[in-house]
C-alpha cells in the first residue's frame, strides 16, 4: 500500500495521566487482546472501542490515513487551490466548488481521498477493495479550503447532505487546534463517566480523516501564532446508482399495477 494507516489513542489519555511509554504500550497490548476478531480485521480503522482505553461507548467509525504526500506537495496544493479563490475574488471565475477546478495537484488530492475510502470502506464491510475509484458508491460532492487564523475555532456540527465527511491537513501548526468528536450514537453521554463521548485527534500534515458525515465534530481553537490551513471534502452516494435505483423502484410500481390491471 502506497499510504500507511495507523490506529491512534487519543492524546486526552497520556495527558490526564501521564503514563509513561512503556505503560502506554502495555495498555495497548491488552487492548489487543480485548479487541474482537471483526476489529482485528478492520485495520484502516481508528475508534476508541478498538483500544478500549479511551472511551469504549464510541462507536461511530474514524478513519485517520497518514499519507504518502510530502511538504512540497502541499505548497503546490496550497498555491493552485488559492489561485482558485482568487480567481473568484477577483471576477476571473464564476466557479463556486472546488471539485470543479482543474488542478494537478487537486485531482491528486482526489485520487488519494477516494483510494483511502475504498480500502476503508472495503475493509470495514469486510469486501475486496474497489479497482479503480470509479468502482466506488461514493463521489466527491464538495470542497473547500480552510484557513483557520490564531485564536479561531469552529463549533459543534455536521454535514447533513453527505455520506461521508472529512479533511486533509496541508498545514498545521503546533497548538492550531484538534479536530474534536462527539459520539451520539446510542447514548449521548458515557454510562460510567456520565461525560460526553469525546474523542480528540491532533492535526499533523499530510494526515487524512474521514468519518460519517452525522457524526458531530468541531476544530477547536487555533492556539497556535500561525494560521492552520486544510482541505474538507464532503462523499455522497454516486447519481448514477441513485438514478439506476429510482428507475428500478418505478418500473417495480408500474409493472406491477399494470399486471394488475390486465
Amino acid at each position: 500500500m502506497h499510504q500507511c494507516v495507523k490506529k491512534i489513542l487519543t492524546d486526552s489519555y497520556d495527558k490526564g495521566k501521564g503514563k509513561s511509554s512503556k505503560r502506554r504500550s502495555t495498555l495497548e497490548e491488552i487492548a489487543h487482546r480485548m479487541m474482537t476478531n471483526d476489529q482485528k480485521k478492520n485495520k484502516n480503522l481508528f475508534r476508541a472501542v478498538d483500544t478500549q482505553i479511551t472511551n469504549k461507548w464510541c462507536l461511530s467509525p474514524i478513519w485517520l490515513v497518514e499519507t504518502n504526500l510530502d511538504s512540497a506537495f502541499n505548497r503546490q496544493l496550497f498555491e493552485e487551490v488559492f489561485k482558485f479563490y482568487k480567481d473568484i475574488d477577483q471576477g476571473l471565475s464564476t466557479k463556486s466548488d472546488l471539485i470543479h477546478y482543474d488542478s494537478p495537484t487537486f485531482n491528486r488530492l482526489q485520487e488519494v481521498i477516494l483510494s483511502s475510502v475504498g480500502e476503508a470502506v472495503a475493509d470495514f464491510e469486510n469486501m475486496s477493495p474497489p479497482a479503480s475509484a470509479s468502482d466506488l458508491p461514493f463521489e466527491m460532492c464538495s470542497a473547500w479550503i480552510t484557513i483557520m487564523p490564531p485564536g479561531e475555532h469552529y463549533v459543534m456540527h455536521t454535514h447533513p447532505n453527505a455520506i461521508l465527511t472529512g479533511t486533509y491537513y496541508i498545514s498545521t501548526p503546533l497548538n492550531s487546534g484538534d479536530i474534536a468528536f462527539i459520539d451520539t450514537q446510542e447514548m449521548a453521554l458515557d454510562p460510567i463517566a456520565g461525560t460526553a463521548k469525546l474523542i480528540r485527534i491532533p492535526p499533523k500534515e499530510s494526515n487524512l480523516v474521514f468519518f460519517p458525515a452525522y457524526l458531530l465534530h468541531e476544530v477547536q481553537t487555533n492556539n497556535s501564532n500561525e494560521v492552520r490551513i486544510s482541505i474538507t471534502f464532503d462523499l455522497k452516494l454516486k447519481d448514477t446508482n441513485i438514478k439506476v435505483t429510482d428507475k428500478n423502484v418505478a418500473r417495480t410500481v408500474v409493472d406491477n399495477y399494470e399486471r394488475f390491471l390486465a
